[in-house]
């Protein structure tokens, strides 16, 4: 389901006890849903749950460039793979993950004797500024697959819409409901949405998490690609 941006502000108002007051505009009630609301998609991403994620795979790398830019709504990468032609007595050309390379690796790969003695060519990913670095250079060129958390998208306009899980828009209405009444110096009321602030916090920390209560992800070995014959 999802919830109107002129939902959530009517809603707020009436937490507020502000329905026909104008002391608080409505542009100053949009600013105060959508601080909210990046406070609230910021729980949820950071649950690691795949709540927002999304995929972008035109990606292309050219002989000579060793990079590719992000989206420019990007916000978090998932991760990255890059599409491998078909080996022989094969058909068809799969995807394969990429590690991140820590920055002061960078040069790790560019002995070729090292490489040559590796199990698998170690092609390695790391975001610089706005664009996903690939190294080493000489085996760049290619077709990447981009996993990533958009950044939250601003509302708007009144029919503009917030997906709600589960209730979840509750901590937007009472957090845009305290902004309006510290700018009236409600305090008293301040302290009781903060308190109900709290506690549907407290309630998405411990809800939002294992997604999936079926199927538990597994341990990954990471270091398979690492090896030696």
């Amino acid at each position: 389901m999802s919830v109107t941006l002129s939902t959530i502000r009517t809603r707020a108002k009436q937490r507020a006890d502000m329905e026909k007051s104008k002391f608080v505009t409505d542009a100053e009630w949009n600013a105060f849903i959508n601080a909210a609301y990046k406070e609230l998609y910021d729980l949820l991403v950071l649950k690691f749950e795949d709540y927002f994620i999304t995929e972008n795979y035109s990606n292309t790398i050219a002989s000579g460039s060793d990079s590719f830019a992000l989206p420019s709504n990007f916000y978090k990468v998932v991760g990255i793979d890059v599409l491998r032609s078909g080996t022989a007595g094969t058909t068809s050309a799969s995807w394969e993950k990429l590690e991140r390379f820590n920055f002061n690796e960078r040069n790790r790969d560019s002995d070729e004797a090292v490489r040559n003695r590796l199990r698998f060519p170690i092609v390695r990913y790391r975001l610089l500024g706005s664009n996903v670095k690939i190294a080493p250079a000489s085996r760049a060129e290619g077709t990447y697959r981009l996993w990533y958390v958009p950044k939250a998208t601003e509302l708007s306009a009144d029919g503009d819409t917030l997906d709600e899980v589960n209730g979840y828009e509750e901590y937007v209405i009472l957090d845009s409901a305290m902004k309006a009444a510290t700018k009236e110096e409600n305090y008293e009321l301040v302290q009781t949405l903060s308190a109900q602030k709290q506690l549907q916090t407290e309630r998405i920390e411990q809800a939002a998490a294992n997604r999936d209560i079926g199927d538990a992800d597994t341990i990954t070995d990471v270091y398979a690609k690492d090896w030696f014959y």
